[in-house]
């Protein structure tokens, strides 16, 4: 009789003791599901923050060309060219007297090389051209006629070159027509690999700004190894 009450004394001791390790489990349980909310929480709002932040990446990656095409090594088509240059060109005479300086920070910041961005930027403090566009409220719109103008991978060169050719409207007072003419851009860039800081593939070493002729010349002869004359032409 004495065993059979030990062993069931035994056998409660046992059931309590597991009871008492539910409970225990189910505490932890709880804590365990209460501490994973939050934390699945902070996970899926900064997956959400680096979805965000990647878009817009891929927004700013390419604001004046439409796409990356780089064809071969050290080689660059023409239709990329083309995107480029032109954009430069309407940086340089579409703008107004508020922006214009904006314009020429987007091209220091991805077009021009260290040395042009040198050059020009002493140009435009001698010319004091901020401050004449903004004293006669100028405004400059510009037109590119495409089918005089030319976009090549110059291969004597090994450097992207062509001459965007248009027509600038300049007024003054906002709205007063001031000037109207052909104004032709003969650009020569060399290729770079596109990075985060700059990825248009192209750096521009050189922007020469004057009558189409003399730059039409200018561009056949750099197809056949010949750069411009410097003494017969200046730079913008």
């Amino acid at each position: 009789m004495d065993n059979k009450k030990q062993t069931k004394k035994r056998y409660v001791d046992e059931y309590l003791g597991l009871a008492v390790q539910l409970k225990l489990w189910r505490g932890f349980s709880i804590l365990l599901i209460l501490a994973i909310f939050p934390l699945s929480f902070v996970i899926v709002r900064q997956s959400f923050i680096l979805d965000q932040a990647s878009r817009r990446e891929q927004v700013v990656l390419s604001p004046a060309v439409s796409r990356f095409d780089v064809v071969s090594p050290g080689k660059i088509s023409k239709s990329f060219i083309k995107a480029a240059f032109s954009h430069v060109a309407y940086r340089n005479s579409s703008w107004t007297y508020e922006s214009i300086s904006d314009n020429y920070q987007d091209l220091f910041d991805h077009y021009y090389s260290e040395e042009l961005e040198t050059k020009i930027r002493a140009n435009l403090e001698i010319t004091q051209r901020f401050d004449h566009a903004k004293k006669s409220q100028m405004v400059s719109i510009y037109k590119v006629d495409h089918e005089k103008s030319e976009f090549e991978w110059c291969e004597a060169q090994n450097m992207a070159c062509g001459i965007v050719v248009g027509k600038e409207t300049l007024f003054i007072h906002h709205n007063q027509p001031y000037r109207s003419k052909e104004v032709s851009y003969l650009i020569f860039a060399k290729m770079i690999y596109p990075t985060k800081t700059n990825p248009f593939s192209l750096k521009i070493t050189r922007i020469v700004v004057g009558d189409y002729e003399p730059l039409k010349k200018a561009l056949q002869a750099a197809k056949k190894g010949e750069l411009p004359d410097e003494i017969n032409m200046s730079d913008h």
